[in-house]
């Protein structure tokens, strides 16, 4: 998704208008997750997916056809995937679920400012809420709301609507050791789209400092530290694996205090019954214990570092997906919902 906001900051800036396409919802087994965006730009270049097959090649010829006549009305438009429905449009795929595709023309005098705050928030990372409705795209610097849905649609009538998006990632990992596993594990995951924070205490380690794939980097005096360090707990999955024994009682102690949905440690299970035992006598109860990954990853018989990276990953895809289930769209909001969206 940051890439279709750079994309979209960079055309605006120049002067150039782009058609921006995010998914406001959707359904289970729909191929288009609520958040995804697809940018068409002057050049008839394409940044993104809302999905892809005749869906998505239908709307970039929309998109074409948008930029070359300048001018395009905003629509929320909820797409089928059924060859036939009894009421409704068919997105012209026979997949399964639908899809609600918020679509706007984006004008360099009219967005550029607001794209501005919404490129200048990611690159802070900081949370924001953006808006696209009938009357264009808008941006508002609030909290992130963990109890709604991070992209929804509030509806009052077919022209009466606003699409409400979160900029906030709620997909985040914090690995628990910089070497080449937390190297080849943040690479993966970083590709899935999650925030990754790698945490180390040896400054100056190649696989630590040379680790192009981690949004954030912290060196610790104590692993232990590294639990309390994390932004976001409530939406962040951690693994362990350090380069010891001690290392990872540390970094699994201070995990102990974090309210994380997910915690995983890498080793062998005679390492891990000891690193149990020894958490045991530190006070750690055993009901956390019994919850930890350990260990981590799905069992894929994997040895290289890139080998345990897929095998976490996985477990890692599996789990939050289990934890965060597709949510069909609510019942359109009533009239006080999106009142208090134009208020904003």
């Amino acid at each position: 998704m940051s890439r279709v906001w750079q994309r979209l900051h960079g055309e605006l800036r120049a002067g150039r208008r782009a058609f921006l396409a995010l998914v406001g919802e959707n359904s289970e087994g729909s191929p288009g997750t609520a958040g995804v965006a697809m940018l068409v730009c002057e050049d008839g270049q394409q940044v993104g997916t809302i999905g892809g097959g005749r869906m998505e090649l239908d709307l970039v010829r929309r998109a074409r056809e948008a930029l070359a006549a300048g001018c395009f009305e905003p629509e929320a438009r909820r797409l089928w995937h059924r060859k036939v429905v009894a009421e409704g449009e068919t997105s012209g795929l026979i997949c399964s679920g639908y899809q609600t595709n918020v679509c706007l023309l984006c004008e360099p005098s009219r967005d550029r400012e607001s794209v501005s705050r919404i490129q200048d928030l990611l690159l802070r990372g900081q949370p924001g809420i953006v808006t696209l409705s009938p009357s264009g795209l808008g941006v508002l610097e609030q909290e992130a709301n963990l109890d709604e849905p991070a992209t929804r649609v509030v509806r009052r009538s077919d022209a009466d609507w606003c699409c409400v998006h979160q900029l906030l990632n709620r997909k985040r990992i914090a690995i628990i050791g910089g070497g080449h596993c937390g190297r080849a594990l943040s690479r993966v995951m970083n590709q899935l789209g999650y925030h990754v924070t790698v945490f180390d205490c040896r400054a100056g380690v190649e696989t630590f400092v040379e680790n192009p794939w981690a949004h954030r980097k912290e060196v610790l005096s104590d692993y232990a530290e590294a639990g309390p360090l994390v932004d976001i707990p409530a939406t962040t999955w951690v693994v362990v694996m350090t380069t010891d024994y001690p290392s990872d009682v540390r970094g699994l102690l201070g995990a102990s205090q974090g309210g994380f949905p997910f915690v995983g440690v890498m080793g062998s299970v005679a390492k891990i019954n000891r690193i149990k035992a020894d958490l045991l006598k530190q006070g750690v109860s055993r009901e956390w214990l019994d919850t930890v990954r350990a260990p981590v990853g799905l069992q894929i018989h994997s040895h290289t570092p890139e080998e345990i990276a897929i095998s976490i990953s996985a477990e890692i895809v599996k789990d939050f997906y289990e934890k965060n289930p597709g949510r069909a769209p609510a019942a359109p909001a009533d009239e006080r919902a999106l009142e208090g969206l134009k208020e904003t």
